[in-house]
């Protein structure tokens, strides 16, 4: 797979769980209960947070596994392409610290 359609890819399903996400946020913030949060505004406030990180750390946790395997992916590439270019080096008479072979 090329480069440019591995990227795209990447960000497909990237924005696939941003918009999981946002749609999580957007049910608690409609879920908010304004009484509670007047009368213990940290507690409530810390409570909603740790709902809304419980309920996505699945999908971070796949996001950052998503963004180690596109890494893991460029980085064979890349290895595979310098092999490729040492293989040329030789077959044109070069040695790999580019002096000739000849």
């Amino acid at each position: 797979m090329s480069d440019s359609k591995l990227i795209k890819a990447h960000q497909i399903k990237l924005q696939k769980l941003r918009d999981e996400i946002k749609d999580r946020k957007q049910e608690i913030l409609d879920n908010i209960d304004l009484d509670d949060l007047m009368m213990n505004p940290k507690p409530y406030l810390d409570k909603l947070a740790k709902e809304f990180y419980e309920s996505n750390e699945d999908k971070y946790k796949k996001a950052i596994g998503l963004g180690k395997s596109l890494s893991k992916k460029f980085i064979k590439g890349m290895k595979n392409d310098s092999s490729k270019v040492q293989d040329a080096s030789i077959q044109n008479g070069q040695e790999e610290g580019g002096e000739s072979l000849k």
